[in-house]
């Protein structure tokens, strides 16, 4: 009888564990427009106005670029989808004056989210920042690309620690 009670108790939590991490959160198949708005509106703390972009949306927030792309990972990893937003914002760098940061990475529930910023010169002394945030389930992927002049640096990663928030409490 003993031995059936253990039985019993393993195979209650091994139901319970497999349907836990069968729970795990997963990113929407296609965002609108307005949920877009809507995650803005929530990482800024008011309304901000947003548009349809190319291949995604755009939007400015406390005067600074966001830009906003989903589609399927189709086998690229978090790290490569990263480095592909790098890479497409970087276009204007001069190279040798470019200054990546460190890949953060922060597991949630299901999602992982990556975070990486860059400066490079563009033109003389003018100088741009822009950091690239990526949300992936491994079957479908978020990137938000925000951006300005170096100066604009600290509102930069404000907006961004904003949007990481919002990301953080809808998928942890």
């Amino acid at each position: 009888m003993h031995r059936l009670a253990v039985l019993a108790c393993l195979l209650i939590a091994s139901v319970c564990l497999a349907s836990g991490s069968a729970a795990a959160k997963k990113l929407p198949e296609g965002v609108s427009l307005e949920e877009f708005t809507e995650i803005l509106k929530r990482a800024a703390g008011s309304d901000v106005p947003a548009q349809a972009g190319i291949g995604g949306f755009v939007a400015k927030v406390r005067g600074i670029d966001v830009g906003w792309i989903e589609g399927k990972v189709e086998g690229k990893t978090a790290e490569t989808l990263v480095g592909e937003a790098i890479d497409l914002m970087k276009i204007m760098c001069d190279e040798s004056s470019l200054q990546l940061s460190a890949v953060t990475r922060q597991a949630l529930d299901g999602v992982r989210l990556l975070r990486q910023s860059f400066s490079c010169r563009v033109f003389g002394p003018i100088t741009q920042y822009n950091e690239a945030l990526v949300v992936e389930d491994g079957d479908r992927f978020q990137i938000f690309y925000n951006g300005g002049l170096g100066e604009q640096r600290d509102t930069i990663a404000k907006v961004g620690d904003d949007i990481v928030a919002v990301l953080v409490d809808t998928y942890r």
